[in-house]
């Protein structure tokens, strides 16, 4: 996952610092667009996956992707709108493809995890982050038959966002061998699981939106405040800061999470235990170690980069820095809620955290007139979110009770 946000990196150099604000509020409208149009529906399909067994599971991915199929189909006229007002009209067919086919194969990718197919996942993972990269370098950089570009960065995406949803749609008929004429009808589809699916996902979405105007809105802002390449700027500090997240997510996260739900779930107490101990030691030692290495390297990053633009503003980053990682450490009691639940003590900071964020980003770039505003409003959002999460987490469970190696609450 690592290899899409270090390439953002590495074509800063080679791209204008105003086109480079241009593709990077592409990769934020794809992530952001995803976040919204998917509801969070997965977060429901998790939890029915891990706490069922057999050929059932099924069922649940399928309503799934029935739902994504309908939301893309009646949002499409909102998504031309939203391309035409940031990007551009003209790149309105690659950018809805690119966001179908990114937001199902992440789907798949995800749908791998709860299975404990992690060779599987990364599979996926690889051809959506890791092969197109590769091909799109050795265009430019070895056969030097492209130079890089907005429209070419996007080509090279949607060849490997469609290759990983073929192959993830493969393996997943594998996992559930039927006839074909079986895996894609939509006769066993009920919409009332469906609206149920979304009754329980909604309120987890005003969380996750949350979230995501805090880690993404910043730019849009940026782009009407201040243009394009302060965009860019903030862009390429966001992305190197932002590698600890993804290191965290994909080898602490992603593998603990899914046995933390299971062991709540099935009520296994001595699981539990060691699974939030062993959670809370990689999550710290990651973040931290992570953190330290990035702060070391950004100086010969920028060095080699050698555009004085980006170390005009290098506090930005900084502030960014430390803004992640309070917010991996808020995963802890994230997670811990999460699993027995308790939803809602997740959504109230992560609101108070979004009305904060988007309240200093306005204040502070209009009076600052540059990216350390919006890099501020970002760093006290997360430590925001961080101390009411780790609040609600001690305060529900003190009120846990364990008996003879099981839990209730």
């Amino acid at each position: 996952m690592g290899a899409k946000f270090l390439f953002a990196l590495y074509v800063s150099k080679f791209m204008q610092v105003e086109e480079y604000g241009e593709y990077t509020l592409m990769v934020t409208s794809i992530t952001f667009l995803m976040f919204l149009l998917g509801l969070d529906y997965y977060s429901y399909t998790a939890r029915e996956i891990l706490a069922t067994s057999g050929d059932k599971k099924f069922v649940f991915i399928k309503h799934q992707f029935v739902f994504h199929s309908l939301v893309y189909l009646c949002f499409a006229p909102l998504i031309y709108l939203f391309c035409r007002q940031f990007l551009s009209a003209d790149f309105f067919i690659a950018f809805y493809v690119l966001l179908v086919l990114e937001h199902f194969s992440q789907e798949l990718y995800r749908i791998f995890i709860f299975h404990d197919k992690h060779l599987t996942s990364n599979i996926l993972l690889a051809f959506r982050t890791f092969l197109w990269v590769v091909l799109i370098c050795l265009d430019v950089q070895v056969f030097e038959i492209h130079s890089f570009s907005t429209e070419l960065i996007l080509t090279y995406w949607i060849f490997g966002s469609f290759f990983s949803f073929l192959i993830g749609l493969f393996l997943l008929y594998k996992e559930y061998p039927q006839p074909m004429a079986n895996f894609f009808s939509f006769s066993d589809i009920d919409f009332s699981k469906i609206r149920k699916a979304l009754m329980i996902c909604i309120p987890i979405l005003v969380g996750t939106i949350s979230y995501k105007l805090i880690e993404y809105s910043d730019r849009f802002i940026i782009d009407i405040i201040l243009g394009k390449e302060q965009v860019g700027i903030y862009g390429l500090f966001s992305n190197y800061a932002n590698v600890v997240n993804i290191i965290v997510n994909t080898v602490v996260t992603l593998m603990i999470f899914p046995k933390l739900v299971s062991s709540v779930k099935k009520k296994r107490y001595q699981e539990y235990i060691f699974y939030k101990k062993k959670f809370r030691k990689e999550l710290i030692l990651v973040t931290f170690g992570i953190s330290i290495l990035l702060a070391i390297t950004i100086f010969p990053v920028l060095d080699w980069i050698n555009k004085e633009e980006y170390n005009t503003f290098i506090t930005g980053f900084f502030l960014l820095l430390i803004g992640n990682v309070f917010l991996n450490l808020s995963f802890l009691p994230h997670y811990l809620l999460y699993s027995f639940n308790k939803d809602k003590k997740n959504i109230a900071p992560m609101v108070l955290g979004m009305f904060l964020n988007i309240a200093l980003n306005l204040i502070l770039l209009f009076f600052l007139e540059n990216i350390i505003g919006a890099a501020i409003a970002t760093a006290a959002s997360f430590i925001l979110i961080y101390f009411l999460k780790t609040i609600n987490w001690f305060r529900f469970n003190k009120d846990l009770i364990f008996e003879n190696g099981q839990y209730s609450s």
